[in-house]
């Protein structure tokens, strides 16, 4: 996290250096040429043999877009445009760097977007893992699939938050509290779906502190069991809770700071009604507006601190879970073993002789049968939605009266949901976050086009590419869910969807990073953006365009900022309300009761007799 102290030696260092480039101020490039023209057209000037006999030719006596009807109609000779060759011709085709001919608004914009910018990345759900170049690889990636489609990652993180309140409506008790707790981290990892000794073992650990078969009189074996997955359970919750990543302040701050650089530069764009640069500067913070949005809706989809000891966390407990299981299942087998002999419990040396693995005599059949890679928040593309498929088989179980075996049966319905299409909730989901992208875009894109001169010119233009290549990865990644898995073409399909997917991410970090470049730079005042898909431009102040009777420009803007702040407010008022409700899932659970109010198993203490082991824990 980039600390405030950091931040405000930048602004320091920032405040020093504003006397030294003030120095070395002089006059914009176009005002220079402004004069040039003027002495041109007035008869007394002559430029590289454009003279006011033949400065005609470079001069646009075309219509002007935007331009009041009244206004065209009796002064339109006297407004002055010349053409994009002309530009290039008279003024040289310069590039109007801001630091070079106003260093107050290069340092004025850098203060007001960059700064909160830097304070946004550096606020981002990075996993804290080990140090490394994989790691750093692995960073830049999500980085990549943040920044190069916002609407992919939005997408995760609805979605994300959705099954966080499916977990959070079932979980009327204790054991059901910690049992939808862990479901929703352990979703957060990439799994192996497939894996019938993972999805058995996953159902087991989750469910059986709840669920009893309603056939038969549970035996010795089979309370010890229950209690010892209840144990694990609680430990395993526990982790995950104290894992949790905090430091929501912090990260409110750094939205908040986005926010207040909003609002200034609604009022400079205002004030300074019809002057070109700070309503760009305005149209640029629309255009990243999603960004604090993405940022405040992972408050509640927050990661753990560090996924790599989570991972770890899991895959003893699985080991732990599946050595109970197999245990209990030895017994109701009528296999003739002691109650006093122990499960096959994790231990370290266990561990070092098969790791990150399941051992294959506590596992029906051999492979991976652990998570791997940390994927939550919009890591990687694809729908991951276990918690939702178990809550659904979940609700299909207890839809039937008295079913045999509910362990299993919600771990065979979780393989079928999960292995059809996607719900519907993860499609509107996708649709939300495409839309509430593209609406930040569309306002940016707006207030750039209504900029005179009025039309598509650079910076609506890469709005418009950034836009469309960071859609591409969103297309890719819906149409991927929906089609087919088997066969060699729809996997070849996929894979091509997903090199496509890489390289449009790419693209569109490459052409924001430009976007944000040219925001403070002024690379893009030149004569070819300036003159834009039109051809021409002119030389007129903002007092010019202020004027309601010339141009219109006023009702576009303030349309613009008012939309884009829509969202800002919505998101308000939509997450704290779903904050205050979650929270109470990931809060640590009261007294250990069973279902329906019942008394259920008490929680041994540590080095009491038949308490489970507790050694995966202490590692």
């Amino acid at each position: 996290m980039l600390s405030y102290r950091r931040l405000r030696v930048i602004y320091l260092l920032a405040a020093a250096l504003h006397y030294q480039i003030a120095l070395g101020q002089r006059q914009s490039k176009f005002s220079e040429c402004k004069a040039r023209l003027d002495g041109i057209l007035a008869g007394t000037t002559e430029f590289n043999g454009i003279t006011n006999a033949t400065v005609d030719r470079y001069i646009y006596h075309g219509p002007i877009a935007g331009m009041k009807d009244g206004f065209a109609k009796t002064s339109r000779d006297q407004f002055i445009a010349i053409t994009t060759d002309g530009c290039k011709a008279i003024c040289e085709d310069p590039v109007d760097w801001y630091w070079d001919s106003d260093p107050d608004m290069t340092l004025g914009i850098i203060s007001n977007w960059i700064l909160p910018i830097i304070a946004l990345l550096a606020a981002l759900p990075y996993d804290s893992g080990r140090g490394g170049l994989r790691h750093v690889v692995r960073t830049l990636a999500e980085v990549r699939n943040w920044l190069g489609s916002p609407q992919t990652a939005l997408t995760a993180t609805f979605f994300s938050i959705h099954q966080m309140r499916r977990c959070r409506a079932r979980a009327r008790t204790v054991n059901q509290k910690d049992a939808y707790y862990v479901l929703y981290c352990i979703g957060q990892f990439e799994l192996p779906l497939d894996s019938n000794c993972f999805l058995e073992a996953l159902s087991y650990g989750l469910f059986r502190p709840i669920y009893e078969d309603p056939i038969s009189i549970p035996a010795a074996h089979n309370r010890t069991a229950k209690r010892w997955s209840e144990e694990l359970l609680y430990a395993m919750a526990r982790q995950m809770r104290r894992s949790r990543r905090r430091g929501v302040w912090s990260m409110c701050a750094s939205v908040f700071l986005f926010f207040v650089a909003f609002a200034v530069s609604v009022v400079l764009a205002f004030a300074d009604l019809g002057e070109r640069t700070t309503t760009h500067s305005l149209a640029f913070g629309i255009l990243i507006t999603w960004f604090p949005l993405l940022l405040f809706f992972s408050i509640l989809d927050r990661n753990p601190n560090s996924a790599e000891r989570t991972r770890t966390f899991i895959i003893r407990w699985l080991w732990s879970i599946r050595a109970v299981k197999k245990w209990e299942n030895d017994r109701d087998r009528g296999s003739n073993l002691s109650d006093d002999a122990p499960p096959f419990w994790w231990s370290l040396d266990r561990d070092r002789r098969a790791p990150n693995r399941t051992p294959d005599h506590l596992c029906s059949h051999r492979g991976q049968c652990v998570p791997s890679h940390f994927i939550g928040q919009g890591r990687r593309i694809g729908y991951h939605g276990l918690a939702y498929s178990v809550t659904e088989s979940v609700d299909r179980l207890e839809t039937e009266r008295n079913p045999a075996q509910p362990i299993k049966t919600i771990a065979r319905n979780t393989r079928v949901q999960f292995g059809a299409k996607p719900p519907v909730s993860w499609l509107l989901s996708s649709l939300g976050a495409l839309a509430l992208v593209w609406l930040e875009i569309g306002m940016a894109l707006m207030i750039s086009y209504n900029i005179p001169t009025v039309g598509i010119g650079c910076r609506s233009g890469l709005y418009i590419i950034y836009g469309v290549f960071s859609t591409v990865p969103w297309a890719a990644h819906l149409f991927d869910c929906y089609i087919p898995k088997q066969g060699e073409v729809a996997k070849a399909v996929s894979r091509v969807l997903s090199w496509l997917s890489s390289l449009f991410l790419t693209l569109a970090v490459l052409c924001l990073v430009f976007i944000t470049f040219a925001a403070f730079s002024g690379v893009l005042k030149n004569c070819t953006c300036r003159g834009g898909f039109g051809g021409y431009m002119d030389f007129e102040t903002a007092e010019f365009y202020a004027n309601p009777e010339h141009f219109d420009v006023k009702k576009w803007w303030i349309a613009a900022a008012v939309t884009a702040a829509v969202p800002v407010v919505l998101s308000f008022i939509v997450v704290l309300p779903i904050w205050v409700s979650l929270r109470k899932l990931w809060q640590e659970a009261g007294p250990r009761v069973g279902v329906d109010g019942e008394e259920g198993f008490r929680l041994l203490e540590v080095g009491e007799e038949g308490k489970a082991d507790m050694d995966w824990v202490a590692y």
